[in-house]
Order: C-alpha cells, then sequence, then structure tokens
C-alpha cells in the first residue's frame, strides 16, 4: 500500500524534505564494536560511551533534518533498556513514520515473548504507518513511476552484516524485479547493489551517518531504469 506521495513542498516560504533512513541504534552499546568509525565520523574518541555516541547522533541528524521534514523509517531504531531509549528519540527533528520496522524492533510487530511498545514509539512522536498494511514486514510504494517495494531487510539471497552468511532468509522478500528500499545491512553490501543496482541501503552506516532524501531515491530509480 503507498503511504502518501510527500516529497517536498512550501509551507510559509520553507522548504520541507522528505528523508529516508534506518539503523540509528540508540542505546546499542555492542554496536560500536561492529562499527567503531561511527565514533570518528561524529568527532568522538575510540571508546566513547553509547550515552556520548547517543547524543552525538542525535544532534547530527537534527543539523540536516529540520522539525517540519518528513522522516521515512525503516527500522532498528534503538537497543537497550527501550523503555528509555524509545523516549529519546521523541528529540529527532521531523514528521516521523514508521514504514518498516526492524528485527530489532520486535516489541512492535511480534507479541511473542516481546513487550508490546507500540505506545513507546507513538509518545516519542511516531506514526505506526506500517500498521495500515496488511503485512506489517513489507510494502511497495510507487516512485519516479515505478513501483518500489521496502522492507528493513534486503532482499532474499543478500548477505547479512556480519558475514558472508545469510540470515532471516524467512522474514525477506522475494526479488520480483522491482526497485526496493531497505536498511540492516550498514553498508556492507555497498549503498546501491544487486541485480541491475536494484536495492538501495538506506542504513545510516552506508551513507557517512546521513539520512538519504527522497530526490537521491528518484535520481536512482530514474538512472538505473
Amino acid at each position: 500500500a503507498c503511504l502518501g506521495r510527500l516529497r517536498w513542498y512550501d509551507l510559509g516560504g520553507t522548504s520541507v524534505t522528505t528523508w529516508l533512513l534506518s539503523d540509528t541504534h540508540f542505546g546499542h552499546t555492542n554496536l560500536l564494536q561492529y562499527q567503531p568509525e561511527r565514533l570518528t565520523l561524529l568527532g568522538l574518541p575510540v571508546g566513547a560511551p553509547i550515552e556520548d555516541h547517543d547524543e552525538a547522533l542525535m544532534t547530527h541528524l537534527n543539523s540536516i533534518i529540520s522539525p517540519l521534514d518528513q522522516v521515512w523509517f525503516f527500522g532498528d531504531l534503538s537497543m537497550g533498556k527501550r523503555a528509555l531509549t524509545v523516549p529519546f528519540t521523541g528529540k529527532l527533528h521531523g514528521v516521523k513514520s514508521v514504514w518498516a520496522p526492524g528485527n530489532h524492533d520486535n516489541g512492535l510487530w511480534s507479541r511473542n515473548k516481546h513487550v508490546d511498545q507500540r505506545d513507546w514509539w507513538r509518545a516519542a512522536g511516531w506514526d505506526l504507518a506500517f500498521e495500515r498494511r496488511s503485512n506489517p514486514l513489507y510494502g511497495q510504494h510507487a516512485i519516479a513511476g515505478r513501483q518500489v517495494t521496502f522492507s528493513h531487510l534486503p532482499l532474499h539471497g543478500t548477505p547479512d552484516h556480519e558475514s558472508t552468511e545469510v540470515r532471516y532468509e524467512e522474514l525477506m522478500l522475494r526479488d520480483n524485479g522491482a526497485f526496493h528500499i531497505h536498511g540492516h545491512s550498514h553498508g556492507h553490501n555497498g549503498r546501491i547493489h544487486g541485480p541491475q543496482d536494484r536495492q538501495f541501503d538506506v542504513g545510516l552506516d552506508g551513507n557517512d551517518l546521513n539520512p538519504t532524501s527522497y530526490d537521491e531515491i528518484q535520481d536512482w530509480i530514474k538512472g538505473a531504469s
């Protein structure tokens, strides 16, 4: 299901941009073992605590995203004590929507042994847009005249970010020839990758910790079509 066609508009002379991103991983201490370059990109010393990472990342994102911008999120928001880390994300600028929850956001889409976290997300300003689809993990959207699929995970058969092993296959979409927007890979497979360059990783680690603009997504589709 499409969730709207907003790219940008003019509101009282203010340009509003749509940003796509995933894999913020606020509160995820172990992430810094796998992605130590985050600290360097954020101007922090090696060994800085996750709390410093979280504050610096929030400041960085808010230097790009304005309060009126649209934010389309594709999963893996936070870890640690989510009763604290999810409310922390209320500081993030923008009109925020969750288009696809991630494997670490299982408190949103799985009730099996997981605390229902939806109220925490809503209180932090997140619209749980995925709830308006029959399948919360996948969807499709028309961009640049093409149907684009999206989910947190890359397409079926894509190696995981930690190794050449393919994990979460049971949750991955099969390749149907469409362009696909995802996160999860942490830049492991490249920003644009796959057959005919039809996959785009909007995760922060594959984009120097920057969100991806809707214009960039349009240019990718037009250039690869």
